[in-house]
């Protein structure tokens, strides 16, 4: 005689708390119409991606935009270059004492009190090559404190 089943799941099968689902704040309908919404989206992705393809993806639009960017400054550098005068333009409209005018004001600049960034550069350089100067000199007072009988051994007498 074959022995019957337990009549109830044994005890480590059985969960050890109640199932209780999740209470959802979306309706039927409104899970639905979000499903539904997410599909056409990946359906309207896919059909962009399959366009981009077939214009020559992604690498080929990135090129077409440079390019046109790249004609754009070039026609605007065109038109500046356009508005800006030539050396024989100058000379027949008597523009060339701007220059002159320019050396001038430069020359009046120069000649003023104000130290330039080059004196000051002058005053620095020969600041740190004093300086520079005096370390070595005491090192070399140091030296010869140190190791008298070195300096002369190394001096031919």
């Amino acid at each position: 005689m074959l022995p019957s089943p337990p009549s109830s799941p044994p005890e480590f099968l059985a969960p050890k708390r109640l199932f209780k689902p999740v209470p959802s704040s979306h309706s039927r309908e409104e899970g639905r119409e979000a499903r539904r919404n997410l599909f056409l989206k990946k359906v309207r992705d896919a059909r962009d991606e399959k366009l981009l393809k077939a214009r020559g993806g992604e690498d080929e639009m990135m090129r077409l935009i440079f390019v046109s960017e790249q004609k754009r400054w070039e026609a605007s550098q065109a038109r500046t270059a356009a508005s800006i005068p030539t050396i024989y333009e100058e000379e027949e409209l008597g523009m060339g004492n701007e220059e002159l005018d320019f050396q001038a004001e430069e020359s009046f600049f120069m000649d003023q009190d104000e130290p330039g960034p080059s004196d000051d550069l002058d005053e620095m350089l020969d600041r740190d090559g004093k300086e520079l100067e005096d370390l070595l000199s005491q090192l070399d007072l140091q030296l010869d404190q140190v190791m008298p009988e070195a300096n002369g051994e190394m001096m031919p007498t």
